[in-house]
C-alpha cells in the first residue's frame, strides 16, 4: 500500500472529508520527523532514563490563609434573607419556602 491509500483509509475511519493528496505533504513531514528521532536511538542507547529530571525534593510551599468577606448583596439584586438566588426562568414559577 502506499501513502495515499493509507491516508484515505485513515480518512474515512475519522470521517474527515477532502482530498487525501492534500494531507500527504504535512504527514511526509511528520514521518520524516520520526525518521530524525530515531536516528538519534543508537547514540542514546547506553543512557539510563530519567524517571524524574528533578533531583531536588524540596517542600510544598505555604499557603497563607486570609479572611475576606464580600458583601453578595452588594453584587446582586436576587439576595432574600441572607441568601442568594438565581433570577427566575422565563416560564417557570418561583419557588417559595
Amino acid at each position: 500500500m502506499d501513502l495515499t491509500t493509507d491516508i484515505r483509509r485513515m480518512m474515512e475511519i475519522s470521517l474527515v472529508g477532502g482530498d487525501p493528496q492534500s494531507f500527504l505533504e504535512d504527514v511526509k513531514k511528520i514521518l520524516d520527523l520520526f525518521d530524525k528521532l530515531d536516528s538519534f536511538e543508537d547514540k542514546f542507547s547506553e543512557v539510563e532514563p530519567l524517571y524524574h529530571p528533578l533531583e531536588y525534593r524540596g517542600s510544598p510551599r505555604q499557603d497563607k490563609v486570609i479572611d475576606v468577606y464580600v458583601d453578595v448583596s452588594k453584587l446582586t439584586d436576587y439576595v432574600e434573607d441572607g441568601y442568594v438566588y438565581l433570577p427566575p426562568i422565563k416560564g417557570v414559577k418561583r419557588l417559595t419556602r
